[in-house]
């Protein structure tokens, strides 16, 4: 088997060892290096010193250093495509969507690495305005990333990107099922001239890096994950800024003025695509009760379509889970929904990490199964009549990352999406949907702060004020 690096300060290091599996076959397919408290040592002292000399860089040389990276990521796809299929199980055709998207990522990132300042008057001060007020966007200091195992790529650039065009090191943790494409983003960053201790990418547990959370040189944390992991770190992370895009159970309506049963394969690929594995997968779907029955009907006969294949398979569209303990813990949950009185239309079979599609209808609203974050091929199914009731559904979750509306009335959507607490409304589809550009994240539970390449800059950057008195002493 291939023994992948980490790397501390722009180099291999191949201590240690963490067997990582194809998801498909489960079966081990490589090994990479596993970090401990020496290796972060190390890479928090390397690139505290790297935020110095990387800060003398200008904005065009931090543009041209990422435009390096598209241009790695362009050439070294292929290879790409075949570690996320490997390490996720994501089908060939979401692979490709990845790596896409993870290349716009960061070219969005190398066109954002002029921070403009602002100009502020100084007429308050009763002077005659002999001072000028200037004020500009500087790096924070070291960034530590800490990445999920469903987008390994463009998850790391959508921290990675920001983080190094305006001058900031980067400590990247990935998660340790999918460490393979991290190591290969640490060779794509070695051969693009960045100032030695610049970038880390380091394999290790949770125990690990919670030992570091306190740590005064890490000035942002940004983290993607569940919500219990992530709130956990905040706690801990008294001296850093925290980006946190946690959880969600995404909520789509279906309203009478379109054609419910047209959308049902959108509708579909929203909640089983990945496996349902994405924070804005559609758990619930509430159909207008002038057209359920035919919704579900068609619902459930796409679902049975969702057959598993091979992620190299032609045409594959679905795969597995990323674990049998990750398909357990979403079987135990059906069967506790059954039991409380939901009523399971269609799928739901399990053995290994592999879950067949499934709907549910008529689940309790309080069951875990409607409030929970699934990350399951799993979506339950409502009637309704009233939109409002709809709303105040939506709005009782402890989640509240993004929903979705489909409907024909421009005017409905935009009330619905000024009506709910969430960080984002799709009107007219899904709302398994986000652009790289726009700002991304959660309200309650679901997170605090935004991603997107310059939301996550505004992080990743603070605010230095000079006051110029230009023409002697004053007063």
């Amino acid at each position: 088997m291939t023994h992948y690096p980490m790397w501390i300060a722009n180099r291999p290091y191949y201590d240690g060892e963490l067997v990582v599996t194809d998801k498909w076959l489960q079966q081990p397919v490589a090994t990479v290096a596993q970090g401990d408290d020496r290796h972060v040592e190390a890479a928090l002292s390397q690139a505290e010193m790297a935020r110095i000399e990387l800060g003398k860089w200008t904005s065009l040389q931090r543009a041209t250093a990422l435009n390096r990276v598209v241009k790695w990521l362009e050439l070294n796809q292929d290879e790409l495509i075949r570690l996320l299929m490997i390490e996720t199980g994501k089908p060939r055709q979401d692979a490709q969507v990845e790596v896409n998207r993870a290349i716009l990522t960061t070219r969005l990132s190398a066109g954002a690495t002029s921070q403009h300042g602002r100009w502020w008057d100084t007429g308050e001060l009763g002077d005659g305005g002999q001072r000028w007020g200037l004020s500009k966007r500087i790096p924070i200091g070291v960034c530590l990333l800490i990445v999920p195992f469903n987008f390994p790529l463009n998850l790391a650039m959508h921290k990675i990107g920001p983080a190094l065009a305006v001058g900031n090191p980067v400590v990247l943790k990935p998660a340790s099922l999918t460490p393979l494409t991290a190591s290969k983003l640490g060779e794509c960053l070695a051969e693009c001239g960045y100032p030695a201790g610049t970038f880390s990418m380091i394999p290790t547990g949770r125990a690990v890096m919670d030992r570091w959370l306190g740590d005064p040189r890490i000035r942002l944390i940004s983290f993607t994950g569940s919500d219990s992991v992530g709130w956990g770190i905040k706690s801990k992370s008294t001296r850093s800024e925290v980006v946190l895009e946690l959880g969600g159970n995404a909520t789509c309506v279906v309203d009478e003025t379109v054609d419910g049963v047209a959308w049902v394969p959108r509708l579909a690929r929203g909640a089983f695509g990945l496996a349902g594995q994405s924070c804005i997968s559609i758990q619930s779907i509430y159909t207008h009760v002038s057209q359920y029955d035919r919704v579900k009907q068609a619902l459930c006969e796409e679902a049975a379509r969702w057959v598993a294949q091979s992620p190299d398979a032609d045409g594959c569209r679905f795969t597995c889970m990323i674990s049998p303990e990750a398909r357990e813990r979403a079987s135990a949950l059906l069967e506790s929904g059954v039991q409380a009185g939901a009523r399971r239309l269609v799928g739901g079979d399990g053995v290994a990490n592999r879950l067949s599609a499934c709907v549910i209808e008529a689940c309790p609203l309080d069951h875990p199964l409607a409030t929970t974050e699934l990350f399951a091929p799993v979506v339950l199914l409502y009637p309704y009549t009233d939109m409002q009731e709809v709303v105040g559904v939506i709005n009782g979750s402890r989640y509240g990352l993004q929903a979705g509306i489909i409907t024909q009335s421009i005017e409905r959507g935009m009330m619905v999406s000024e009506a709910l607490d969430v960080g984002g409304v799709v009107v007219g589809d899904i709302p398994t949907l986000r652009l790289e550009s726009l700002p991304y994240g959660g309200q309650k539970a679901s997170g605090m702060g935004r991603e997107g390449v310059e939301s996550a800059i505004h992080h990743m950057t603070t605010e230095k004020s000079v006051i110029v008195s230009g023409w002697g002493p004053v007063g």
